[in-house]
């Protein structure tokens, strides 16, 4: 059968279902594709029930977050730690409740855009503090994010909490740790995340640093 045609006379087929074909692919067990990844879970027919579990498969490699520099690197949490800290050159601390000086020397800049991450180890777990900056027009735009280096289930697990203060006031936001699955510019449309807008930049002429205090809490 060639397009859906009969062979011979060349006819339209209709809608035709074979029972026993069917029986027998219900009876199928796929495998996800992230196995060697180490997901060893059989996914019962039919396909989309396995495109749609490894969509959300906890063996699905993480891409780097510093999608803007285009940067290719996926993989299991221990791959990116490395990745950062020796590729992004990321700091790493072994503390929940720490404040971050960052130097405006330290930002990586692409056009008009700019950022830079941390990494805490703490809980037993990483975590991935992303502040970037950018203007728009003549306002300056900063963001603050906590990543949970890991799955959407377990990050619900945490909460954290910024404090930033800016000519003797004093800027605060809580909020559960986000999926390195999810983007910045998606995370910062949905407000979940610290963001100052002025339209002077924060980093001082004279300090080039913005300091930024963050602790991570286990609920």
């Amino acid at each position: 059968m060639v397009q859906n045609k009969y062979p011979c006379c060349r006819h339209h087929l209709e809608d035709i279902r074979c029972l026993s074909l069917e029986k027998i692919a219900e009876s199928l067990q796929l495998h996800c594709k992230y196995e060697k990844c180490g997901c060893l879970e059989m996914i019962p027919y039919p396909y989309s029930t396995k495109l749609k579990h490894e969509d959300s498969c906890e063996f699905k490699p993480y891409n780097c977050p510093c999608i803007i520099t285009s940067c290719s690197i996926s993989g299991g949490i221990s791959t990116l730690v490395s990745h950062l800290t020796n590729h992004h050159k990321a700091g790493i601390i072994y503390d929940f409740h720490f404040r971050y000086d960052i130097s405006i020397a330290h930002l990586s800049f692409h056009q008009n855009y700019s950022w830079v991450h941390y990494i805490s180890h703490c809980f037993d777990e990483y975590f991935n503090v992303h502040v970037e900056a950018s203007t728009l027009n003549d306002m300056s735009i900063y963001g603050a994010i906590v990543y949970f280096m890991g799955n959407e289930t377990e990050a619900c697990k945490y909460e954290y909490y910024f404090e930033k203060e800016v000519n003797g006031r004093k800027f605060t936001f809580e909020g559960i740790p986000r999926s390195l699955r999810e983007e910045s510019a998606s995370i910062m449309e949905r407000g979940n995340a610290l963001i100052l807008m002025r339209r002077q930049p924060i980093f001082s002429e004279e300090t080039k640093f913005l300091k930024i205090t963050i602790d991570i809490r286990k609920i």
